[in-house]
């Protein structure tokens, strides 16, 4: 669907105006730089932070079908409305922007585990290779952001399932937690599991340590225009940190990860450990 929407502060009433030739996944977009700390808007970021997304609200405004007029629209419906109620800014700070996303990368670049976590995840780590549940994820790109973006909601609803079974009928236990792109949570949840949902970042009071890993990461390519980064420290490192912040790593942890690229790399880092004895 193509058109001009708007995401409203329901708080403080201040909107931001916007276009797309796909309006519902640029919502989830919006979510998605937001809870990571990497939207544009300074403006909206900083609003994020203080209200939480649920102080957001999404509406469409105008159904464009003509692309040639999408803009000429978008800044009509902009030049409607109230600049001191406007999150629509000239200019989105990009030194600012950009100094925030190298710092955020940073972080994830940056992290290291002790030799004494390497060890226990060495030893602890259990990964399903049961081959029907991660067929799902072959392909260097399957379960990426640009997948879960392109794909049918029936194969999104097969993900679901394939999670629901490797909880009922391979691990049979409900003490679990899962993952996934968190704009895409919903969809991929299956008979009840939301609420076992943990995004890459969070970190629960409770630790289990049955895991469910459903995405393959790349950095944003734009961010790589900016920062040198590896695709695959950079997924490795979110990966092996959101099992330290989920998981009790003193105990065994059964880990799914239909992503072949993800549980690739897993593998490959459990190998280089075991050769050099740690």
């Amino acid at each position: 669907m193509q058109g001009i929407y708007k995401i409203t502060n329901t708080i403080n009433n201040k909107i931001y105006i916007g276009s797309s030739n796909n309006i519902s996944l640029r919502w989830n977009q919006h979510i998605d730089k937001l809870i990571y700390n990497m939207h544009e808007n300074y403006k909206l970021q900083n609003d994020y932070k203080i209200y939480g997304i649920s102080a957001f609200n999404f509406s469409i405004l105008e159904i464009v079908k003509d692309n040639k007029k999408l803009f000429l629209r978008e800044q009509d419906w902009i030049d409607s409305i109230d600049v001191e109620n406007n999150y629509n800014i000239l200019s989105y700070a990009n030194y600012e922007y950009v100094d925030r996303i190298k710092s955020n990368y940073s972080n994830i670049l940056d992290f290291t585990l002790t030799k004494k976590q390497q060890k226990l995840l060495s030893s602890n780590l259990i990964i399903c290779e049961h081959e029907k549940l991660n067929k799902i994820g072959n392909g260097k790109n399957n379960l990426s952001k640009s997948w879960y973006n392109k794909s049918s909601k029936e194969d999104i609803l097969q993900l679901g399932k394939h999670i629901n079974n490797y909880i009922r009928n391979i691990i049979k236990d409900t003490n679990f937690y899962w993952t996934t792109f968190t704009s895409y949570q919903k969809s991929v949840a299956y008979r009840g599991i939301i609420k076992k949902f943990v995004s890459l970042i969070d970190i629960p009071k409770t630790k289990y340590n049955i895991l469910i890993f459903t995405v393959n990461l790349y950095p944003n390519s734009f961010i790589k225009q900016k920062i040198n980064i590896d695709d695959d420290k950079y997924a490795l490192n979110l990966l092996l940190q959101w099992i330290i912040n989920v998981s009790d790593i003193n105990k065994s942890i059964n880990i799914y990860i239909p992503s072949s690229r993800m549980r690739g790399l897993l593998i490959d880092w459990l190998e280089m450990l075991s050769s050099k004895g740690e």
